[in-house]
């Protein structure tokens, strides 16, 4: 935390141009650092080849391995305070008291800070052990438990891009995620929104997507379309683009 205070401050301000993966992340450096936005260019993140569909006897395979049989939500990320897992395991635990599903909610992340507040959060659900922590998991698994699932849940507090969404939409699978910073910039219409600060929203969400099958199947259509805009392609044409303004300024000057 101190480096990154002490220093990037001094790295924005040095540099000819800067590349960020969102406008949102290009209106918080701005505005944090006080750089002109005329130099920092937005390079989209993109997503693996390996995420894609798969076919029901692999899911069967993957959620008796990983969730005793039972359809699951998928969380992906680190586990840190920004990524609200707090709220979300109340959420998980209104949503299974109110539908009595079977679902499970799989946790698919390193714990970096797990600090009290999820701890107390977790031990107060009753549903605690449908909530499974599968530590960091290695791509292929994660493309295999991405695709197996009912739905992505992804509600952060704070998001400078969100690579998970995606990872989900070429898994095509519906996702619900947080109405907050990059993410809606990031989803379009292709996800269930919620206010992250409210675990009723987040549970409700996740009702919505249990009782409506016409709505997944709407979501995975609009993910199918969302997720064109793209990919690591677009990314490295996006950042040369950058780069060679850097270049022609240093030309110039």
């Amino acid at each position: 935390k101190k480096y990154y205070n002490y220093f990037f401050p001094r790295f924005a301000k040095k540099a000819s141009r800067i590349a960020t993966v969102s406008e949102f992340s290009k209106n918080d450096i701005a505005s944090s650092y006080g750089i002109n936005k005329s130099l920092i260019d937005i390079v989209y993140n993109g997503c693996s080849e390996g995420f894609l569909p798969v076919n029901e006897k692999v899911k069967s395979q993957i959620q008796k391995k990983y969730s005793a049989s039972s359809p699951y939500f998928i969380y992906v990320g680190s586990i840190q305070p920004r990524k609200n897992l707090h709220r979300l395991f109340k959420a998980f635990d209104a949503f299974k008291k109110k539908s009595g599903a079977n679902h499970k909610l799989l946790i698919a992340g390193q714990k970096y800070f797990w600090n009290n507040l999820m701890k107390e959060s977790l031990a107060s659900c009753d549903y605690k052990d449908d909530i499974i922590f599968l530590g960091r998991v290695e791509e292929q698994e994660l493309h295999l438990l991405t695709a197996s699932a009912f739905a992505s849940v992804y509600v952060p507090l704070f998001e400078g891009f969100g690579i998970p969404l995606l990872e989900a939409m070429y898994c095509e699978v519906p996702v619900i995620t947080s109405n907050v910073s990059s993410l809606p910039e990031v989803a379009g219409d292709a996800a269930l929104y919620c206010d992250p600060d409210q675990v009723n929203e987040i549970a409700d969400a996740m009702l919505q997507l249990y009782n409506n099958n016409q709505l997944c199947a709407a979501l995975v259509q609009k993910g199918i379309s969302r997720r064109q805009h793209f990919s690591w392609d677009a990314t490295a044409n996006l950042l040369w683009k950058s780069c060679e303004k850097t270049l022609n300024l240093n030309t110039a000057c």
